[in-house]
């Protein structure tokens, strides 16, 4: 069960105050690190999209694919509720934003990320400079309304930040496994093939500085190894748990956590676990 609690209001968090890499991301020891689950989330429809690479270079080519969150969908959201923005509820419990807006919301803050923030001299959206992280806070604000305040409310601009801290770095991690593709394609010039929406000039930065730096290697061997203990994955797609979760909370928003997680591990199609283990584990939280 997650009871419902009520907080007061705090003063609105500064670049001193938001959360720490460590604090973002916590880690414990032997834990398998896992990336978001919410960076790309699917768009609801699939659409033929013409891709060209800045300045002419490269091939242009059309495709039938799910391409990233182009926002459009919150614009109709928003178009029919004639101009009003869309609220997004936090839940104090969970300590994540969750309900029916949460996933566009999240989609808006992972497409203004991918306009506005540098890919070049920095590694972690902690590093980015405030004016940036402001201006890509604002334009999510533009479009919803977080929470009841979301300028005197600490808490939920710090949930805000973390999810930003992990849609920046799964933007930069998604950037090198397509520069990986090319090199297992045997491309003849990568540096030609920026991906949609990246420019030739930090493309090759990523290449030959940000990911040829040693503290880099260092991470992304520590990551794969990490990667490589979790033994199963989940069967909920892009959205959260947290959101998955407030969805099916009844109306005093009470949670049934066994019956949540046999629908997060069994497959879908055939009704199994996806692991024995799922089933043992879901055993031992029903007892």
């Amino acid at each position: 069960m997650v009871p419902g609690v009520k907080t007061g209001r705090r003063k609105r968090a500064t670049s001193d105050n938001v959360l720490s890499t460590s604090e973002a991301c916590p880690q414990e020891s032997g834990t398998p690190m896992m990336l978001s689950d919410e960076t790309q989330p699917p768009d609801d429809t699939q659409t033929v999209v013409e891709e060209t690479q800045p300045g002419g270079v490269g091939q242009t080519r059309s495709t039938r694919v799910r391409g990233p969150t182009l926002g459009k969908g919150v614009q109709k959201k928003i178009a029919r509720k004639k101009g009003e923005k869309l609220h997004v509820y936090v839940n104090r419990v969970l300590n994540a934003i969750t309900g029916g807006n949460a996933t566009p919301a999240t989609n808006e803050l992972g497409l203004q990320i991918r306009r506005l923030c540098p890919l070049q001299s920095v590694k972690s959206w902690i590093k980015i400079d405030q004016s940036t992280k402001d201006a890509v806070i604002q334009a999510v604000l533009d479009k919803f309304v977080i929470g009841d305040d979301f300028d005197n409310d600490e808490q939920a601009q710090q949930i805000l930040d973390r999810k930003a801290y992990l849609l920046y770095k799964d933007w930069r991690y998604n950037l090198k496994q397509e520069f990986l593709e090319l090199e297992e394609k045997g491309v003849d010039d990568p540096y030609s093939r920026p991906p949609s929406g990246v420019s030739l000039e930090d493309w090759k930065y990523l290449i030959d500085v940000a990911w040829k730096d040693e503290s880099h290697l260092k991470r992304s061997t520590a990551g794969k190894a990490n990667r490589g203990m979790l033994p199963y994955n989940h069967t909920s797609g892009s959205r959260s748990f947290p959101i998955a979760m407030s969805l099916m909370a009844n109306e005093d928003g009470d949670i049934d956590f066994p019956e949540f997680y046999k629908k997060a591990h069994k497959s879908k199609k055939t009704g199994d676990w996806i692991d024995p283990k799922c089933g043992e584990l879901h055993m031992s939280i029903e007892c």
